[in-house]
Formats: structure tokens, C-alpha cells, sequence
């Protein structure tokens, strides 16, 4: 229904928010066949841990700001490279990417 009403209007983006609830993944593959990109909305929308994380470390609202964009802009370009090299969904490619990025992190720790 949702993904139907996104085409007609010509959408060419969606960051999965609120939305992702009725998007089913017959719908994402449907969008993304028409070349509509669906961004995850745990890649699009970390502005709010990745500002948490700096001002954990005492950082400031321009470091916050800075870190942000480049940390969305870099993931976003990470799953961008996935789907075009792979051809999985977008949201495949983050979790893919995010599951490697954990078990990297845990390998670090003791």
C-alpha cells in the first residue's frame, strides 16, 4: 500500500522511520526495482548516539555537528557501495555492515 502510494507520487528517497512498520520487504524490493533507495533508518537517523558519544567524551555542539555528518555521510556511503557492488537491499547491506562493525568492536575487548 504504502511502497504503492511512494511510486505513484515519484518519490526517489525514503529514510525508513516511522514507515518502516508497513514497509514489508516484498515492498522494499518493489521500490528498490523502481529506483527508489530506502535508507535504514538506524544509518540516517544515529545523529542522536552519535551526538551522545561525543558529548560522553566532553565534546562540543561543533564537534557534535561535525562528527554527525561525517559519520552519516561515511555509513551512508558504506551501504551505497554494498548495494551497488552486491545488489542486496539497502537495509541488508547496513545490517551487514552494522553485525560486522559489532563483531570487529568485540574482538577489541577483553
Amino acid at each position: 500500500m504504502i511502497g504503492r502510494w511512494l511510486i505513484t507520487i515519484g518519490v526517489l528517497l525514503v529514510v525508513v522511520g516511522l514507515l518502516w512498520p508497513w514497509l514489508s520487504k516484498l515492498g522494499l524490493g518493489r521500490l528498490s526495482d523502481r529506483g527508489v533507495l530506502v535508507l535504514p533508518d538506524f544509518i540516517a537517523n544515529a545523529g542522536g548516539v552519535i551526538c551522545a558519544a561525543v558529548e560522553y567524551r566532553s565534546g562540543t555542539e561543533g564537534a557534535a555537528l561535525a562528527s554527525i555528518d561525517e559519520k552519516i555521510r561515511a555509513n551512508t556511503r558504506a551501504v551505497l557501495d554494498e548495494v551497488q557492488l552486491t545488489g542486496v537491499l539497502p537495509r541488508a547491506a547496513a545490517t551487514s555492515l552494522a553485525i560486522e562493525r559489532v563483531h570487529r568492536a568485540m574482538q577489541t575487548r577483553r
